[in-house]
């Protein structure tokens, strides 16, 4: 029974140690939307970093685009990207395009977005299997403010 735990506590210490790890590249991230474009990276403090969406400006023809690059990632692993609000409810999640190419139509966006309201942008990387995602736990990262205007 004793060598069970060592090897419970070996395995969650590889984890975190995976995870740490996974968080410590200088992994750049780029936004863009039609004329608009932020970069952020997932070791800056992102908290003074914001993203204006236009209602006025926005056709069916037009996307939110979040692409990664310099991520050396696990391919047990993937990146999320996911937009709460300020009472910290999920609103929207970017589809996966393609490795490093995220996006959400800004259509579908505006529709649950509203004008004058604050959202975040967020990005976790956690295990493809759902039963290792139950054992880890990921730190959430803000990548910016997303602003509303009519």
């Amino acid at each position: 029974m004793h060598n069970n735990q060592g090897k419970k506590i070996l395995v969650l210490t590889l984890m975190i140690f995976s995870v740490v790890v996974g968080y410590s590249q200088n992994v750049h991230i780029s936004l863009t939307k039609k004329g608009d474009r932020l970069s952020a990276t997932l070791n800056d403090n992102n908290l003074d970093k914001s993203f204006v969406i236009r209602k006025s400006n926005i056709s069916d023809s037009n996307y939110f685009n979040v692409a990664v690059s310099d991520e050396v990632i696990n391919g047990d692993w993937k990146r999320i990207f996911f937009i709460h609000n300020s009472a910290d409810s999920d609103v929207a999640t970017l589809q996966t395009m393609s490795d490093g190419f995220y996006r959400i139509s800004l259509k579908e966006l505006s529709e649950k977005l509203q004008a004058g309201k604050e959202y975040y942008l967020y990005t976790i990387a956690q295990p493809n299997d759902p039963k290792k995602a139950m054992l880890v736990r990921v730190a959430r990262i803000l990548i910016c403010k997303i602003v509303i205007e009519d």
